[in-house]
C-alpha cells in the first residue's frame, strides 16, 4: 500500500514570467520506509567541505567587464556569478537532516523523516534550487563539432593532464586587456572543477570539458546539473557516520557542492533556513540566489536544531 501525503511541486521551467510555487516541499513517499537514523542525531558533527564560495571572488577578478556580460549570457552557469561570496556552510544543520534519511527503494532521490513527515530531495528540487540543466542530450551533429577539436588544451596545456590549479595559473597569466573569450571559457571550467563537480586542486579535469567549452552554445546546453545531482545523491547515500575515537563527534566529508543541499534545506524547511540566513526579497529563479547565508550565527547547536525539527508545530510554514 502506498502511503501518501501530498504537498508537491512540479518541475520548474525557468522563464522571467513564470509563476512558481511558494514551497518546494514534497511529502509524497511511494514506498514503505525504514528509518536509518539513530544516535547520530544527538551526536555533534564536523562536516568537511572543499567547495568554497570564495572561488567567485577569483572568477570575478579574472573576468573583465565585457567578459562578465558574456559569462552571464550563458544562463545555466552564468547566473552563479551573482551568488553571494560570503556565507558559511553550516555542517551541523546538513548533518541533522542527513542523519534522518529514510532508506527506501527510490535509488535516484533522497527522503528524510522531518517533523514526522517524509520529505524529498529529488532532481526536481535540485533543479529549482540550482537552475542547472538536468535533462537533454547533445545531438549527433553537436557531438561531432565537440569531438573535432580541443583548441584550449593545445593552446594552453600541451600534452599533459590538467588539474584545477593549472587552470587557475593560466587565468592568472591572461591579461585582462587581451580581447579573447578564453578567459570566459576557462572560468567556466574552473567553476565546474573547483566548485560544482570535482573535489580538490589535485583532481585531473576531464578533457572532454575543454572540447565542450570551446563552443559556448553547446557547452551551455549540456546537462551539467544531472552530473552534480548524481554526485550529491551518491555522496549522501554513501555517508558512514563514524565517531572520532578521541572526541564524541562524527566526522565526514561532503565534497560535491554541498551549498545546493543547504539552500534546499532553507527553501523546503524555512524554519531552519531562518536559523542560518535570510531570504532576499523577491521571486528569485533559481532559488539559490534568493538567500543570504550568515557567516556567524549564535547557538546553532544539535539540541536547538533537533528541537525545531521534532517539536515545532508550524515547522513547514
Amino acid at each position: 500500500m502506498e502511503a501518501t501525503m501530498e504537498e508537491s511541486t512540479s518541475y520548474c521551467q525557468f522563464s522571467s514570467n513564470e509563476q512558481i510555487s511558494r514551497t518546494i516541499l514534497t511529502t509524497e513517499l511511494p514506498c514503505v520506509p525504514r528509518v536509518i537514523m539513530n544516535e547520530n542525531v544527538q551526536t555533534k558533527s564536523k562536516v568537511t567541505i572543499r567547495s568554497s564560495m570564495q572561488i567567485f571572488e577569483k572568477i570575478n577578478s579574472w573576468l573583465s567587464k565585457t567578459d562578465k556580460i558574456v559569462f552571464r549570457k550563458y544562463s545555466q552557469l552564468g547566473h552563479l556569478l551573482d551568488l553571494p561570496w560570503k556565507g558559511k556552510f553550516w555542517g551541523t544543520l546538513s548533518h541533522q537532516i542527513i542523519a534522518r534519511r529514510i532508506n527506501c527503494q527510490k535509488k535516484h532521490e533522497l527522503w528524510f523523516l522531518i517533523n514526522g513527515k517524509p520529505v524529498r530531495f529529488s532532481i526536481q528540487e535540485f533543479a529549482i534550487v540550482s537552475g542547472l540543466y538536468t535533462s537533454g542530450e547533445l545531438t549527433p551533429k553537436e557531438l561531432n563539432v565537440v569531438s573535432s577539436n580541443n583548441n584550449l588544451k593545445n593552446k594552453y596545456f600541451n600534452d599533459r593532464s590538467i588539474k584545477i590549479e593549472d587552470v587557475a595559473n593560466v587565468l592568472d597569466n591572461i591579461p585582462k586587456d587581451e580581447r579573447t573569450k578564453d578567459r570566459v571559457k576557462l572560468c567556466f571550467i574552473y567553476l565546474l572543477s573547483a566548485f560544482l563537480l570535482n573535489s580538490s586542486v589535485g583532481t585531473t579535469i576531464d578533457l572532454s570539458w575543454l572540447r565542450l567549452v570551446d563552443n559556448l552554445e553547446i557547452f551551455d546546453k549540456y546537462p551539467w546539473g544531472r552530473l552534480v545531482y548524481e554526485k550529491i545523491v551518491d555522496q549522501i547515500t554513501r555517508v558512514k557516520f563514524q565517531k572520532d575515537h578521541n572526541v564524541d563527534m562524527i566526522r565526514w566529508n561532503f565534497i560535491c557542492c554541498p551549498w545546493i543541499f543547504q539552500i534546499w534545506i532553507c527553501e523546503a524547511m524555512p524554519k531552519l533556513g531562518e536559523m542560518i540566513g535570510q531570504r532576499i526579497p523577491g521571486n528569485h529563479i533559481p532559488r539559490w540566489i534568493g538567500w543570504n547565508i550568515n557567516v556567524k550565527v549564535q547557538n546553532i547547536t544539535v539540541a536547538r536544531i533537533s528541537k525545531v525539527i521534532e517539536e515545532d508545530d508550524e515547522f513547514f510554514v
